[in-house]
């Protein structure tokens, strides 16, 4: 009862799926695609049904080879990651590429028929690099610099207008790095850096005004990293 899916990278080199993730009664993931013809993408979002014939791309998001490697279609990879489903959509970070405005790694997201840059949230090629995406009923929760404040938590439900800081917690530029989100209730907790206090667990109601320290466990710089 065990059997090849798909040849998805023809030829003896493997495609390394990565990500894997349940959407729409379709299996999600990322992987290196080489279809028959040699027409290799890079590393991009593919889908199956659990068939050879059911399994492909979802669309080729960076399809534009740096200027410097024109021929070079290993570095034209979109490497979708964090996989994850919240509300209607399936979120991941993606790198665009020249394609599509040159915006860095950014916040991407797909309905199951269509893939899209969900918002650039820091504007330029350097990209805002979202980590640690989680769902917190229907709404996407997740770290991310927008230039201007370091790694911050963002909030999002699909959208541009959607999607925003939700609290400078270490002040200035400098990183709070939150991660953990996990919702009790109605609100969401997390573990979150500052300066004065070190890791320690927050919590918010998803506005900057509801968004404070629960408790210096460590009293001090040291931290008691809340996992």
């Amino acid at each position: 009862g065990t059997s090849l899916v798909a040849d998805i990278y023809s030829g003896p080199s493997g495609s390394q799926p990565r990500n894997l993730v349940e959407f729409l009664g379709q299996l999600y993931f990322a992987a290196d695609y080489r279809g028959v013809a040699d027409d290799a993408t890079g590393r991009e979002l593919l889908r199956s049904d659990g068939t050879a014939a059911g399994t492909g791309l979802v669309a080729d998001i960076n399809f534009d080879p740096p200027a410097n490697e024109p021929e070079s279609p290993i570095t034209r990879w979109c490497d979708p990651q964090e996989l994850t489903v919240s509300g209607s959509r399936l979120f991941f970070s993606a790198d665009g590429g020249v394609a599509n405005g040159d915006a860095g790694r950014e916040l991407w997201a797909t309905d199951g028929t269509s893939v899209s840059l969900v918002s650039d949230i820091r504007s330029g090629s350097n990209g805002s690099t979202p980590t640690n995406l989680t769902d917190v009923n229907g709404v996407l929760y997740f770290s991310a610099n927008n230039g201007s404040v370091g790694f911050e938590p963002f909030r999002s439900e699909g959208t541009s207008a959607t999607t925003s800081l939700v609290a400078n917690i270490n002040g200035g530029n400098a990183s709070s790095n939150p991660s953990g989100f996990m919702q009790a209730g109605s609100l969401v907790y997390f573990s979150a850096f500052d300066n004065d206090t070190g890791v320690e667990l927050y919590v918010t109601d998803g506005t900057s005004a509801g968004t404070s320290l629960v408790a210096d466990l460590q009293v001090g710089i040291s931290p008691s990293d809340p996992v």
